[in-house]
């Protein structure tokens, strides 16, 4: 009877220690579990995403925005054939898309303000060459020329002191 009240005791001591630890480590053991499943079952449940920082700089709604990474899900979910994605209201999903306005942005939106659009050919790349030398000579030009001015310049109030120093 004794070694019987022991024994349970034990299971029950056991238990309580594997249920504090898994409590208190729940989130890594949940990510590993995941982490697993994907390894060995790919694509079985959707990635939840979510939108965090929004900046309003880029002169867009938040509602646009989730409606263009909408449109982003349903170019995957369609080749795939599966449910790859699932959108969150709230900033809980596994994966959280920020969009941020940093100084490539703020040169991006500048440049276009000058008139020049950026894309990704040769095309481009010639035009916007194109378009830096030829800035490059006018700067060159006018720099060239403001050294001819300041040399002139000197030249003339050098020689104005000589005049009024002499007696």
């Amino acid at each position: 009877m004794k070694n019987r009240v022991y024994k349970i005791i034990d299971f029950v001591l056991t238990l309580v220690i594997i249920s504090g630890l898994v409590y208190f480590f729940k989130n890594p053991l949940w990510q590993t579990y995941l982490r697993l499943e994907n390894k060995f079952v790919p694509c079985s449940r959707p990635i939840t995403y979510s939108v965090g920082n929004f900046d309003k700089r880029f002169n867009f709604s938040q509602k646009d925005f989730v409606s263009a990474l909408s449109q982003a899900e349903n170019i995957w979910e369609k080749a795939s054939g599966k449910n790859l994605f699932e959108f969150e209201q709230v900033t809980s999903g596994t994966l959280v898309v920020n969009l941020v306005y940093d100084y490539r942005q703020e040169a991006t939106q500048r440049l276009q303000k000058l008139g020049v659009t950026l894309e990704d050919s040769q095309q481009s790349y010639d035009a916007l060459k194109k378009k830096h030398s030829s800035l490059l000579d006018a700067y060159n030009k006018q720099n060239a020329e403001l050294g001819a001015m300041i040399k002139i310049f000197f030249f003339f109030l050098v020689g104005r002191r000589k005049k009024n120093s002499m007696p």
